[in-house]
């Protein structure tokens, strides 16, 4: 199994609950609950009646975060949330799903479900100027040393094709062309692999580490399922599992998208699919979903040279070397 687990004892608040929501991000580190606290968007906006909530005693007596499940953007973040949403609306028997984007709505839910109580992030993760050298040990592990860490990850250049398609089209924030994003300091391949790398180098000494490969999880999306719940402490229901692989299917997804469903994050009423132009294939938010889709992206001398880089330089715990 692609994981491996370490004890450590469960203090009253775990390294990090993490969560996303839609280019938010939250952290709360051990032992400096409010000092070093940081709830932001891209403004920087702080929102001290969460982080007060959060801390209140009454919110001390739900369960506590046990896990973060971490990525770059575009490594199937959406597709696995859906999943394990829809397993633990079914295995809960909650009437809606919780898209793990409030840490206080998650522990409500899975009051039953302990195991359940975490979050999705991109921490520390930004686009405005951080490049590759401001990435360290320190801001990328440190913060979840406390919890069970799913690590997603995806061929880097499917990865920065999507991410690019959505930057351009999507948002709107990047002007040039793939090959400028690729090469970008801030958006680029260099990024990417320094931030996996540090994960690569500091996975030991957490509660435990899952590696969920894109690549593996569209072979066989059950298989994938059962494995993290597993990591997570639970034993799978398998028409549960079946359920939630049929409803997080690529398939799905991109008709839910397509219809405008109006699926929304409750904790701030940002659309859980984005904004993107429906007229515009490249524009939404469940765009392809392929394996190796890159190469139709990028020509032959340009694919060779990105991949030579990334076999020299990303380690080869995940596949891509």
């Amino acid at each position: 199994m692609p994981y491996e687990s370490s004890s450590a004892s469960d203090p009253m608040w775990p390294g990090l609950a993490t969560i996303e929501i839609t280019g938010f991000s939250f952290s709360n580190p051990t032992g400096q609950l409010l000092k070093n606290t940081h709830l932001h968007n891209k403004g920087g906006i702080m929102f001290h009646q969460f982080v007060n909530k959060l801390c209140s005693k009454k919110e001390r007596d739900l369960p506590s975060p046990v896990f973060s499940a971490i990525s770059y953007p575009k490594t199937g973040t959406t597709w696995f949330q859906f999943e394990l949403a829809k397993y633990v609306q079914i295995i809960s028997r909650n009437e809606q799903l919780v898209f793990f984007d409030d840490i206080d709505r998650v522990r409500q839910a899975c009051r039953t479900a302990p195991n359940f109580v975490g979050g999705f992030t991109h921490a520390p993760l930004t686009w405005n100027s951080q490049a590759a050298n401001d990435l360290s040990a320190e801001s990328v592990v440190d913060p979840f040393r406390e919890l069970k860490v799913i690590l997603m990850v995806r061929h880097p250049l499917d990865t920065l094709v999507s991410h690019y398609m959505q930057m351009k089209h999507q948002v709107g924030s990047f002007k040039g062309d793939l090959v400028d994003f690729i090469n970008d300091d801030v958006f680029g391949l260099e990024k990417l692999i320094r931030f996996y790398s540090i994960w690569a180098e500091n996975k030991h000494g957490l509660r435990g580490f899952y590696l969920r490969r894109y690549e593996d999880a569209r072979k066989d999306p059950g298989r994938i399922l059962k494995e993290i719940l597993a990591f997570l402490g639970e034993s799978p229901h398998q028409a549960a599992v079946d359920e939630a692989v049929s409803f997080a299917s690529f398939r799905n997804m991109r008709d839910m998208e397509s219809r405008g469903a109006e699926l929304v994050y409750p904790s701030s009423n940002l659309p859980v699919f984005g904004p993107g132009d429906r007229s515009n294939p490249d524009a939404f938010h469940v765009r392809k979903g392929e394996v190796g889709g890159y190469r139709t992206h990028l020509s032959g001398g340009q694919a060779e040279k990105f991949e030579a880089l990334i076999a020299r330089n990303l380690p080869v715990m995940f596949g891509y070397s």
